[in-house]
């Protein structure tokens, strides 16, 4: 059958009028791997990826191929790291070229579906099983963070946005593999990431965006563990947490606020002051000074005491306050730290 398979697409791949035949052709190659035996399938799949790389200027064929790649390495397991330069060198290149800017042109569209796809292809292999990072990616990290965090940053489709934003933490369980927990490097690629998204959220108008934003932050944050931030960091998001908690309580409280905005708004907010607890959690050295040589907690009590605020966001209140308080027992040096901005 896969001979077959393959010589249908040799002979069918550059006709338009064949796009049809081909993609379903595609997808019954990937189907194979699922009832053939490996070693069998591996010899295969060599000859297919060869004939992708072969004519990876096709665009349908590629774009078949970003949607059923990540079946490959579940296949096929171990032996299909040997695919991944290549692979990871076609996809870079398509997250890396301009979109045209017209969006009413015909080449806009198809642009922003081949990115889409190549976009979900990367993430799907990125993820072996139960979202555990694929470890033969990591040597390939590197060269991927900086199209997705361009990617989390990529207005024009909130498709793409929200599946690059999934991805960061991803990528940083992949630069841990690569480089260690808490190396250089490590905090580094880290750093790039959370000032991104930090960046990204003080200025995201779409509260959808915006929701996803916050828990990539958060995620970030917990995934790194204890001590990764630097004092730069933790300022700037408090910073950035008042700022937007402020904008989100004033869309709750207009009565023009639609419902769906209304429910992003809340839902920011909890995730807002659930992220804070987190930075007291792992980070207690730096955070604690700083809220506590603020009007932080006064003002969030005030949150606590008013009767139309939310009971999700009173009990995101409720958990902040429990990390402060725990951590302060263990530090409490830092409330005497009135100063420490200054």
């Amino acid at each position: 059958m896969v001979p077959i398979l393959l010589s249908l697409l040799e002979k069918h791949h550059t006709y338009k009028q064949s796009r049809v035949l081909c993609r379903h052709a595609t997808k019954a190659f990937s189907m194979c791997g699922a009832i053939m035996d490996k070693k069998t399938f591996s010899k295969d799949l060599y000859k297919f990826m060869v004939f992708v790389q072969k004519n990876e200027k096709s665009r349908g064929l590629v774009d078949d191929f970003f949607k059923i790649s990540y079946l490959f390495n579940k296949s096929v397991a171990k032996s299909f790291a040997v695919y991944l330069p290549m692979i990871v060198r076609v996809i870079v290149n398509v997250l890396e070229t301009p979109i045209p800017n017209q969006q009413d042109e015909p080449s806009h569209s198809r642009e922003l579906a081949k990115l889409n796809f190549a976009l979900k292809g990367l993430i799907n292999m990125m993820r072996y099983k139960n979202d555990t990072p694929y470890q033969p990616m990591a040597p390939f990290i590197q060269r991927m963070i900086g199209p997705l965090i361009d990617m989390s940053l990529f207005s024009v489709s909130i498709s793409i946005q929200n599946d690059s934003l999934d991805s960061l933490p991803t990528c940083l369980k992949l630069v841990k593999l690569q480089y260690g927990d808490q190396s250089d490097k490590t905090l580094e690629i880290f750093g790039k990431i959370l000032n991104s998204v930090l960046f990204q959220c003080s200025w995201e108008k779409n509260l959808k965006v915006l929701d996803k934003v916050l828990l990539t932050i958060g995620s970030i944050i917990k995934l790194m563990g204890n001590d990764s931030m630097t004092l730069d960091h933790v300022k700037s998001a408090m910073g950035i947490f008042e700022m937007v908690a402020e904008k989100l309580y004033d869309l709750v409280n207009r009565a023009v606020t639609s419902q769906e905005n209304r429910l992003f708004s809340i839902n920011g907010l909890v995730i807002i002051y659930e992220t804070i607890g987190e930075m007291v959690k792992y980070n207690s050295a730096l955070t604690i000074p700083i809220i506590t040589s603020s009007d932080f907690l006064i003002k969030s009590n005030k949150k606590l005491l008013e009767i139309r605020e939310k009971d999700m966001v009173k009990s995101s209140i409720l958990y902040f306050m429990a990390q402060y308080m725990s951590m302060v027992v263990i530090l409490p040096s830092t409330l005497s730290q009135r100063s420490f901005q200054q």
